[in-house]
């Protein structure tokens, strides 16, 4: 087989709207598709997480669609492919986001140390339950400084303790492969992952995302939020740099003992800006096309969703088995702030899970089930690429006997490098440093 290693580019804006894991490069997922392809045929992913293969190829000029289990997965993918006024947007998010701040600023607000006068609190650091910094921005005299908590720092965090979560979900926290450290640390519901204030201050973002008029602009809205929760949690490490690039770099809810709670209303802010630009790029791409579409739903279940032997080509990007991510779980996070919330499909996921009794043969039928649904709706002189990463040979044995057994021959094996590869794969000598894409036809057909 032949193998080639092809670069692929970062991700472009429209792709930047939220975090979602295992996002596939554009550019090749596009130079694949219409390689595979002409205008009007039907391109299905049935793992399609963040909508990368349908939305790509819906700018071709195909015909896209995409199923995913997750229903957050449907969510930010339906909400990135849908036409958008991206001024409109951003007048929005100024509305919503002067709405909270309007009653909650006080709790972020501190005392500028080198002018005396009223300054924004731009994150705090916490040890254990104990306030060791604040972080102060200084709109007066442009000073931006990491200082010793003072008095009046004190006594407005033991205030906002006080003063309740203003409404914020709480769900309880669930016994999970990615909650373990919060289930070991005590920890009962998903609002401890925020300081009191943060939290107070999301639960106002949310209630006036809630009441914006346009209504077609919340989704995108409820994106920003969403997208800022993490960044303003108690998930952050303090490092000492004064916050730069605080992000959630782990697949798996955590507390460290050291931690860094970054003012929330700017994280909204921020994670409003790539979400405006993110509907503006998505929008220029996809311009007059047919707009793709998403359906939550199992794969497994595709005969009632797609008709059979009606797909062109189908872009597998299916769970990794092993310690995989787990996206259900990760996503739980996301689905209990939306308005209305979004139940995680956890019984539903083909994957691994220890905790939730999924084991390496559990992920091997699972697998094998969906891929033979796959096989059913592909045309007979169809083809089929699918990507895996895995360092786990369970996991290659159970990708290859699901695609022997579904009627499919791989012709072509392509080492492809992850345009943005994630902490693990940086720092982990066991994890995979590339992702695998292999094109395949069914058994008989010419390659």
């Amino acid at each position: 087989m032949e193998t080639e290693a092809p670069v692929a580019a970062t991700w472009p804006p429209r792709y930047r709207i939220h975090k979602y894991w295992s996002r596939k490069p554009a550019d090749l997922v596009a130079e694949r598709i219409a390689a595979a392809t002409s205008p009007g045929d039907l391109v299905l992913d049935p793992f399609c997480g963040s909508g990368v293969a349908p939305i790509e190829a819906a700018a071709l000029g195909r015909r896209g669609i995409g199923v995913d289990v997750n229903p957050f997965a449907i969510f930010l993918a339906r909400t990135t492919a849908t036409a958008c006024d991206a001024d409109a947007l951003a007048a929005a998010g100024a509305r919503v986001l002067a709405m909270a701040e309007r009653d909650e600023a006080v709790w972020h607000e501190t005392r500028c140390r080198r002018c005396g006068r009223r300054a924004r609190l731009a994150g705090t650091v916490s040890h254990g339950s104990a306030l060791v910094a604040v972080l102060v921005r200084c709109a007066a005299c442009g000073g931006t400084a990491r200082e010793e908590p003072d008095v009046a720092d004190r006594s407005r965090e033991r205030a906002s303790g006080a003063a309740g979560d203003g409404g914020a979900p709480r769900p309880p926290v669930f016994v999970g492969w990615q909650t373990r450290k919060l289930v070991r640390a005590g920890i009962a519901d998903f609002g401890e992952l925020f300081e009191p204030a943060n939290l107070r201050a999301f639960a106002a973002i949310r209630e006036a995302i809630s009441v914006e008029p346009d209504e077609t602009l919340r989704p995108s809205l409820q994106l920003a939020l969403t997208g800022a929760l993490a960044q303003g949690s108690r998930m952050i490490a303090d490092t000492g740099a004064g916050g730069g690039g605080a992000s959630w770099k782990i697949n798996v809810y955590w507390l460290p003992a050291r931690r860094l709670a970054l003012d929330p209303f700017r994280c909204f802010a921020n994670r409003l800006t790539r979400v405006v630009s993110a509907r503006r790029d998505a929008d220029a791409v996809l311009g007059g096309q047919a707009r793709p579409a998403f359906v939550c739903a199992d794969a497994r279940e595709l005969a009632g969703i797609v008709d059979p032997g009606s797909v062109h080509h189908v872009f597998a990007d299916p769970p990794y088995g092993g310690e995989g991510i787990q996206y259900a779980e990760l996503s739980a996070l996301w689905s209990a702030w939306l308005d209305p919330a979004l139940e995680p499909a956890f019984a539903a996921e083909i994957g691994e899970n220890p905790t939730r009794g999924r084991d390496a043969l559990t992920f091997a039928s699972g697998l094998a089930e969906a891929f033979r649904a796959v096989a059913k709706v592909l045309a007979d002189d169809g083809t089929m690429t699918v990507t895996f990463a895995s360092g786990d040979r369970r996991s290659w044995a159970a990708l290859d006997g699901a695609l022997a057994g579904a009627g499919f021959a791989v012709t072509r094996a392509i080492d492809v490098g992850r345009s943005a590869p994630g902490l693990t794969q940086r720092t982990s000598t066991r994890a995979t440093r590339a992702d695998v894409w292999l094109e395949c036809r069914r058994v008989g057909y010419p390659s």
